[in-house]
């Protein structure tokens, strides 16, 4: 069987059993080493004549990926069918799932972890391991909280690379052998993992929804004014991304824009400063914001009292 044929056929086994799929770009090769990114030609085109993929197979053809994620076959199909290399992924968040990506950690050192759940080798030496969705209301997303540095999370907002996608170096990401969801069913995600990633989705929608404010009084109403003004005159940077990265989600800018804006402009310098921990820093803001979001259009929609 091709490797076309093997990702359509994978695609649809996720959407039988309930996981969540959508198309990603797929990296390009040339006497074996990759070149490029399947993206590259319409960005350079309408984006960036110089564009060069950061992450070539490892994100989605569609904007607003998550909401046209699906388990409709007929759809998939017609997906595979457009695009027939097309890298399979998983949307963790409509799954049911909270997937932790190991591929970082292990590079810079970190102990060796492991865990008896469903486990993808990434084709680049790291390891995914899924998990069910903790029982909550809440959506845990990408925020970390205190858990090993390196270690990366993929929920609500986040997405995943599945079997048998191609991964950069020109390896197959695969299930590990007795761990494939067609062997073992995706584990309870740990009681301390999960307590921390509570945590951290409940620090993210903890901020209060900002007032708007017409009295002169600046000194005594400073708090209420405009949340990017007021990280402007602090110097503070993370907010003034994170106020500017809520900005382009309301506008409907897909995450893979954001990361690609601050590629290239970087507004206030911090992505750069991270180093090898930007995209880290990045999607832990995406989380924050879409999270903020979230808890302000809640916030609206809610009846309220009358005033005394």
């Amino acid at each position: 069987m091709t490797q076309q044929n093997n990702l359509l056929k994978s695609a649809l086994w996720y959407a039988v059993h309930g996981w969540y799929v959508m198309p990603l770009h797929e990296p390009l090769f040339s006497d074996g080493d990759c070149i490029g990114c399947s993206c590259e030609a319409w960005k350079r085109e309408h984006y960036e004549p110089d564009y060069i993929c950061k992450s070539p197979g490892k994100h989605p053809r569609h904007n607003e990926w998550e909401s046209i994620a699906t388990t409709d076959q007929t759809q998939i199909n017609k997906w595979w069918r457009a695009w027939p290399q097309a890298n399979v992924g998983i949307a963790p968040g409509p799954s049911g799932l909270v997937v932790l990506d190991g591929d970082t950690y292990k590079e810079h050192g970190g102990d060796t972890l492991s865990f008896e759940t469903v486990t993808t080798l990434t084709g680049g030496g790291g390891e995914h391991w899924f998990f069910k969705h903790p029982d909550t209301d809440l959506k845990l997303g990408n925020s970390t909280g205190d858990l090993p540095r390196w270690v990366d999370v993929r929920g609500w907002g986040g997405m995943v690379v599945a079997p048998p996608s191609v991964h950069p170096s020109g390896n197959v990401y695969e299930f590990e052998d007795g761990y494939g969801p067609h062997e073992i069913d995706p584990a309870p995600l740990p009681d301390d993992v999960a307590s921390e990633l509570i945590k951290a989705a409940e620090t993210a929608v903890s901020i209060a929804p900002l007032e708007d404010c017409n009295d002169p009084n600046i000194e005594q109403y400073a708090h209420k004014l405009p949340g990017l003004l007021m990280a402007v005159l602090r110097d503070d940077r993370s907010s003034i991304d994170f106020w500017i990265i809520r900005s382009f989600i309301r506008s409907g800018m897909p995450d893979d824009e954001i990361y690609g804006y601050f590629a290239y402009h970087d507004p206030t310098g911090k992505y750069t400063e991270k180093n090898g921990q930007g995209g880290k820093y990045l999607g832990h803001t995406i989380a924050k914001a879409k999270k903020h979001i979230e808890y302000v259009t809640t916030r609206q929609h809610q009846p309220q009292e009358d005033a005394p």
